[in-house]
């Protein structure tokens, strides 16, 4: 029973990790499939007081990934409602692009979305196409340092429960 779960555990970590640059909150997918795998084993190696440090970790996760992104915008030049539009762009750009190249679209469109969405806002309200240009280039580089923190959370989540289990 237990290697069923051990199993499926990694299939979720897979998925969870993966889905993160797809724009998804692959973050509380690894959280969810450690409560899973500790539910399923009665909770002797993966204990609640794990849990609650992996949901801290989920939680922090997006919160970095939202503020990085807004920062790289804002860093740049971007107005405030300039950072909100790539941040609404970025996710619209994930939707619009996911069937492409088999889901790889999503990623495309996530960044390019960041980068319309700051760009286009600062462009119409400003007129100034350098500030502008400035602006979404900010956008799209919070957004890819904000999914690599991310990442990098998702990871040490992985290797925190891994090392539990094994």
């Amino acid at each position: 029973m237990e290697t069923g779960f051990l199993i499926l555990l990694v299939l979720l970590f897979i998925v969870g990790f993966f889905s993160i640059l797809f724009g998804f909150p692959g973050t509380w997918i690894i959280l969810a499939a450690a409560a899973l795998y500790g539910w399923g084993t009665g909770f002797e190696k993966i204990t609640l007081p794990l849990l609650a440090i992996l949901a801290a970790l989920a939680a922090a996760g997006e919160v970095v990934e939202y503020f990085l992104g807004v920062a790289g915008a804002r860093r740049l030049g971007a107005s405030k409602k300039g950072a909100f539009f790539s941040v609404v762009g970025g996710l619209v750009g994930a939707i619009a692009c996911a069937p492409i190249f088999f889901g790889l679209g999503a990623l495309i469109g996530l960044f390019a979305g960041a980068f319309v969405g700051a760009f286009g806002y600062e462009l119409i309200r400003y007129g100034n196409l350098m500030r502008s240009f400035k602006s979404g280039f900010g956008a799209l580089m919070g957004r890819a340092s904000g999914m690599a923190a991310k990442l990098f959370l998702a990871l040490a989540m992985v290797v925190a429960v891994l090392l539990r289990i094994l």
